[in-house]
This record gives structure tokens, sequence and C-alpha cells, in this order.
């Protein structure tokens, strides 16, 4: 199992993504396997421009791709709570030497970390 990750932040140009080596990929599975299951209806719709969340693709089975938005990361309609934004900054920490510094220090910011 290896995951690939999107960050979807750019209107009109590629958006930046990696891949996540074995050990990246088992310890993000491990925290994503602890959050709990909340209600569908608290996750946030994303804004039409900046930064919309992360995609993470390579699950395999009936939901490939999860997305990670403000504190929740949506399984394809299966919602759980990231309180701290812990999953977002895990994912923007696995990226940091592959994102513009201003970037990178502009979403820490926002994400509070």
């Amino acid at each position: 199992m290896m995951f690939h990750v999107v960050l979807d932040i750019f209107s009109g140009m590629p958006n930046p993504g990696w891949s996540l080596g074995l050990d990246q990929s088992l310890a993000l599975a491990a925290i994503l396997s602890g959050l709990p299951v909340v209600d569908p209806a608290t996750m946030p719709g994303p804004p039409d421009l900046g930064y919309r969340g992360f995609e993470i693709s390579g699950f395999g089975g009936v939901c490939d791709i999860y997305r990670v938005f403000q504190g929740h990361v949506d399984a394809c309609g299966r919602v759980m709570a990231d309180d701290g934004r812990a999953v977002e900054l895990w994912l923007l920490h696995s990226a940091r030497d592959l994102l513009p510094p201003d970037l990178h220090a502009g979403l820490l910011a926002e994400f509070g970390g």
C-alpha cells in the first residue's frame, strides 16, 4: 500500500502532488484508522478558490480517494473528525521539501501549526 497525495490549491495550473513511501503510507493509514466517525453534515464544503484540501489516493477497494479538509476526512461519504487538523499538518509536513517555501509557510499558518 502506497499513497499518492495532491494538494488541491491552484486554479488554472496543476496542483502539486507527491507519493508517500511505504513507511509514510503505513503511518498515515494508522492515523486515519484511529479517527472517529462523525455526521457527514459537519464537513465544510471547500471554497471555489484557494486551499481546497488534500486528496489521498491509493486505498483501493470501494473508496480509493479520501479528501482531507478543515479538520475532516471524507472517505466517500464516511466522514471522520480530524481534531486539531493533525492529518492536514501531517500531509503538509510530508511535502515540506516539495512545496515552495512561501506556500508551505502560508498553509502552516492557516492550519495553526
